[in-house]
């Protein structure tokens, strides 16, 4: 299924090239304090290597989160095309197949893989608002998130970077309703809640070392309705670092 994606990605990419489209390409090393994922907090520590390729519209992506500080490993595969509707709108769909190497059954064969779609819309506008829809079709769950960013440059190759994220989760199988706190006044007997919110902030320090080349370093907070898996808690405030090289963008 994963060589399926990519190899796909890698056709729609050829044929781009033969159309004389440009080709880009890019590499990130990063390292957060938290592992944060759609509002819940699935780790502590992780790194974050991530490659990328692009040309015309299509695109494709490998993302890892591997623990620094307990046994963690993720591995994400992403396929999907892109289209400019207008000058300022664009579109685009995929797919991600979401693989836990460290669990029972390897990459591609592990029972937690899960496979989703996704498609969203954006804008060029000085909020550069993005909304996304995706569509897990092992878990059954429907999120939908809406980001807002701005870039402001403080002086020749520094800029501070933010962003803020608001999202809702539809919970598709009751085995995965979110149970209400042990401690809660009436919990017991209480049914599990199927759908939760979430939201975040960021902001990135970013420096411009060479043409392509890029050092961040920023903060993160995020609060949710539903508890972490990792500590159980419903917030989160942690720090992250990344170095990116970019070709072609």
């Amino acid at each position: 299924m994963r060589r399926t994606f990519l190899a796909a990605a890698g056709v729609m990419a050829l044929a781009g090239l033969a159309r004389g489209e440009d080709l880009t390409a890019g590499l990130t090393m990063g390292w957060e304090s938290e592992y944060v994922f759609r509002g819940r907090q699935p780790a502590g520590g992780i790194f974050t290597p991530l490659a990328e390729i692009g040309c015309g519209g299509a695109y494709a992506d490998i993302r890892a989160a591997v623990g620094t500080g307990e046994a963690y490993s993720e591995i994400d595969y992403t396929a999907g095309y892109g289209l400019q509707w207008a000058q300022a709108l664009s579109a685009d769909a995929g797919l991600t197949f979401y693989t836990y190497p460290d669990k029972d059954g390897g990459v591609l064969g592990g029972e937690d893989n899960t496979l989703e779609a996704f498609a969203g819309l954006a804008a060029e506008l000085a909020a550069k608002p993005e909304l996304y829809v995706a569509y897990d079709f092992q878990l059954r769950n429907v999120a939908a998130e809406l980001k807002l960013s701005h870039a402001r440059p403080l002086a020749d190759r520094l800029a501070v970077e933010t962003a803020a994220t608001a999202g809702h989760v539809w919970i598709g199988l009751e085995e995965n309703f979110i149970e209400p706190p042990a401690g809660e006044s009436g919990a017991a007997g209480r049914p599990g809640a199927a759908a939760y919110w979430y939201c975040g902030l960021t902001l990135d320090l970013r420096l411009d070392m060479t043409d392509g080349l890029s050092l961040r370093v920023g903060g993160r907070v995020n609060a949710s309705s539903a508890p972490g898996l990792y500590d159980g808690a419903d917030y989160s405030a942690w720090y992250g670092v990344s170095l990116a090289y970019s070709y072609g963008a």
